[in-house]
Formats: C-alpha cells, sequence, structure tokens
C-alpha cells in the first residue's frame, strides 16, 4: 500500500506543476480559465493563492512519489474532490 500524502502546495512544487499543467489535454479539461501556456509563473501564482484561502482548501497529494493536482472547478456550489493525474 502506498503513502498518502495530503498538504499544502510548497513554493517547491511550482516546478513540477508547471511541467504538467503546460498540457493541452489539461487545459481541455477544466472548466475555468485555466493559463496555456501554463509557466512557473502561473504555476507559482497558484500556490501563493491556494496558501491564501481562509480556509485552505486546496491542497496538494501526494500517493507514493507521485504529486496529483487539483482541478479547481468555481462553478461547482457543493464540495468535493476534483483532481487530475499527470499523463505518463
Amino acid at each position: 500500500m502506498q503513502k498518502i500524502n495530503i498538504r499544502n502546495w510548497q513554493i517547491s512544487d511550482a516546478q513540477a506543476l508547471a511541467a504538467v499543467a503546460n498540457n493541452r489535454n489539461v487545459w481541455n479539461s477544466i472548466r475555468n480559465e485555466f493559463p496555456s501556456p501554463y509557466t512557473v509563473m502561473d504555476a507559482l501564482a497558484w500556490i501563493k493563492h491556494a496558501n491564501e484561502e481562509k480556509p485552505v482548501s486546496n491542497f496538494a497529494i501526494e500517493i507514493g512519489m507521485q504529486l496529483m493536482f487539483p482541478a479547481t472547478n468555481i462553478q461547482i456550489l457543493l464540495s468535493k474532490l476534483e483532481y487530475w493525474w499527470p499523463e505518463t
């Protein structure tokens, strides 16, 4: 069984986030405003936003050594877990 870790976003996540978020398939599947191309600066802005929320509601999810990424959708009024998995 792999370890699951739910944690706040960290500045050190920006490079990995930008690498997998800069993907046209990700961009096509997210309903809200999502930049394309997705840069490290976009990732840093997201991390800052996510960590300034009160209460914090967007988290990084690690399964084993793999980081999952949230699919933020402001059109959703009910709480639910949304995520996207990096393509391999």
